[in-house]
Formats: C-alpha cells, structure tokens, sequence
C-alpha cells in the first residue's frame, strides 16, 4: 500500500522511540504462552488496532480488536495495569507504530509493535482466525519441515529450531543426512590401487552409511517429542541435486540447515553450494546459526 510522505515521516518517527517484535519472535510468545512456560513474553496482551472490516477479514489468533480511532480513549478500562506487556499490530507496522508511541506517552512502559504486521504475519505463513474458534492454515505454512543435519554437537541447534516450530504449527519433521561419494584422492596413482579390492569405494560408502543411519535413527529417539511426527532418512548422492530431488519427492515445504559443522551438509555453507542450495531448493530454506555464547537461542536468515 502506498502512503503519503507526511504519514511515513510521522511513522518512522515514531518507530525510533519504540520497540518492535517481529513475526518469528510473536509465534514463539504465542508458543511459550500456550505450552505454559514460564519467562518474558508468556503474558502479553496482543492488539489489533486495525478497523472493524480489517478484523472482520481475518486477525490472528488469541488477539483482541481495539481499533486505532478508539484505543487511548478505551485502552486504560481494558489494560488498566500500565505495566502490562502489550504488542500492537495493524495492516503494515506503521499504524501500530503511532500508537504504541502514544501508549508510552500516556504511561505505559512494555509496549511493543509488530514488525510487518498482518501482512507480514500473513506473509510469513502463520495462521490466521477468520471467525471465532476458526483458524485458517495459509498455504505458506509448513506442513513438513526437512531439516538437513551434519551430526555434530553444533546442528542440534537446528534441530531444536525445528521441533519448536513443528510444534507450533504441527508440523511433521524429518532428518537428513546427506553422504556425498567417496572421490579417489587426486594424489593417488592409479597403480597404487593394484591389489585393492575392485569395490573399494562401494565398502567404504556402505560403511559410511549404516554409521550415518544408526547416528540418524539415535538423533530421532534423543530429540522426539510426544505428539510430534519425527523421522529420519540418509540420502546418498551429490550435492545439493540429491537433497533437492529428495525434498521434491517428500513434498517438504521447509528446509532448515545449520551454519556450523564442518561434515556432511554443513559444508553447503563454506562456498559455492551453500549459494545454489538457496537458489535452487523448491521450498524455504531457514538457515539457523547456534548463539557464540553456546546458549540455546538462534538466529536465523533466507
């Protein structure tokens, strides 16, 4: 939607003096909140300041409806505790902007606006309730997230990233990990393979992949949450083709690799592969980085 330059002006103004929260961020609230855990976030108070036909057409769930021409006159008989936590959101982030300024003016300190707001909720794949107790799946949201595992202590970050968000939106989750052939060293002269046996290559990469299977299958059992659909798979093959064919015949929707590791897929992101991967995956690809200070937080990019 176009804005007129004075609206925009006031609205980035605004948005200098206030907090946002972004999409990923308010599902994991959302999350945190419905699972009962304890720690900032879990009771917040979530806005729509939109019109009435804005929030006739669609909200998200668990949000109550103050529109923006009647919220400082109302907002103190609905939240009368000025130390409430409370996220705002309109059509695009700017609306909601104003009014979580205009919320700190009139004292209330835990304001927060959402980031993108419907739209970018909408965009983001999350569910949207259309009538009471109706929530609507949008096609963008995940129904069967692959994540693309190295094996290492530093890809279980990915995998919790994973199983957080499967739950969120039930989801179904497989594990994959990749064995790529084994090449005859460069080094390596042609008669020094007199006396070895013809299948050499073939011994070792079978060898390679009942260890990266038993490893896999000991992943699922470790991470595997009740209710949760969870399984894992090898694939064998080059890189990235054979994960792409493999996430084509599944019908992922969501590929989530590590950035750190450095076996298997975690290479994808040391050069060249790691570019095509992105490029060339048929689905989102949700890169997630462990925190340096080996917390259980991550951050993640497409």
């Amino acid at each position: 939607m176009d804005h007129s330059p004075g609206f925009l002006r006031i609205s980035e103004d605004a948005r200098s003096r206030i907090t946002e929260i972004s999409a990923t961020e308010l599902l994991t609230w959302i999350g945190d909140r419905s699972r009962g855990r304890s720690g900032s976030g879990v009771t917040f108070h979530l806005l729509d300041v939109r019109e009435d036909h804005e929030w006739q057409a669609g909200h998200i769930p668990g949000a109550r409806h103050l529109a923006r021409g009647i919220l400082e006159r109302d907002i103190e008989r609905t939240l009368p505790d000025p130390q409430a936590e409370i996220i705002l959101y309109c059509g695009g982030g700017y609306r909601s902007a104003l009014a979580a300024d205009s919320l700190q003016r009139m004292g209330y300190r835990r304001v927060r606006s959402l980031a993108g707001g419907f739209r970018g909720w909408q965009e983001a794949g999350h569910a949207v309730e259309i009538e009471p107790d109706h929530v609507r799946t949008l096609p963008l949201l995940p129904r069967h997230i692959v994540v693309a595992v190295d094996l290492s202590e530093s890809g279980r970050f990915a995998v919790l990233s994973a199983l957080d968000l499967a739950e969120a939106v039930k989801a179904k989750v497989t594990l994959v990990h990749a064995i790529e052939p084994t090449p005859t060293p460069a080094s390596l002269e042609a008669y020094a393979l007199e006396g070895m046996p013809t299948d050499w290559a073939e011994r070792i990469n079978d060898a390679r992949l009942r260890s990266a299977h038993h490893q896999v299958q000991a992943m699922v059992s470790m991470y595997g949450r009740p209710g949760l659909s969870m399984s894992g798979q090898v694939i064998f093959g080059l890189l990235p083709e054979t994960l792409n064919s493999l996430l084509r015949s599944m019908q992922g929707d969501l590929l989530i690799v590590g950035t750190h590791g450095r076996r298997g897929l975690a290479h994808f992101f040391l050069g060249s592969v790691a570019e095509r991967l992105v490029r060339t995956a048929p689905c989102p690809v949700l890169v997630v980085r462990p925190p340096s200070d080996g917390s259980s937080d991550a951050s993640s990019g497409r």
